[in-house]
């Protein structure tokens, strides 16, 4: 006779609970306290650009799991996201125009990520399907990383 498993009965529910916040707040210290230190700034961000981008395409791939491992890569990553920031506008623009510079860098950043859902319903309707918008993200996270490769340092005023 086969029983039934509930996910409460095997401790699923705690672990769905409570699993993507700590997944996030690893990702959170992997990315700004381990990565962005110990590689920089610009090469930490090209590691997470290719990371989204993998990420991506394993979510285009056919199988499920492959789905699951795009959806895991992707979820972990949200909590690295906003350490880059403050760290690049630090770098490409010094301490002295950090607070104008990191306000408008933040404003962008935050204009585009909501326009990020936008952008997906809009292919989806016209597309039916995930693919073509996953594809066009995975373009935008290989432009993204160039786009930080051009930022030039600002030299330290002596």
């Amino acid at each position: 006779e086969c029983a039934l498993l509930i996910p409460e009965q095997l401790g699923l529910d705690q672990i769905l609970r409570n699993g993507p916040a700590v997944d996030l707040e690893i990702w959170h210290i992997l990315s700004g306290t381990i990565v962005d230190q110990k590689l920089g700034t610009q090469k930490a961000c090209l590691l997470f650009g290719i990371w989204y981008f993998v990420g991506i395409a394993f979510l285009i791939a056919p199988p499920t799991p492959c789905m699951y491992i795009g959806l895991f890569m992707l979820g972990g990553a949200i909590g690295g996201n906003g350490n880059f920031l403050p760290s690049l506008a630090a770098q490409a623009f010094g301490r002295k125009d950090f607070n104008v510079s990191y306000a408008c860098m933040n404003m962008i950043n935050g204009i585009i990520r909501s326009c990020s859902f936008f952008v997906l319903a809009v292919l989806r309707s016209m597309t039916s399907g995930y693919t073509v918008p996953y594809m066009v993200f995975a373009v935008i996270a290989v432009i993204g990383g160039i786009l930080i490769v051009a930022v030039k340092e600002k030299k330290a005023i002596q």
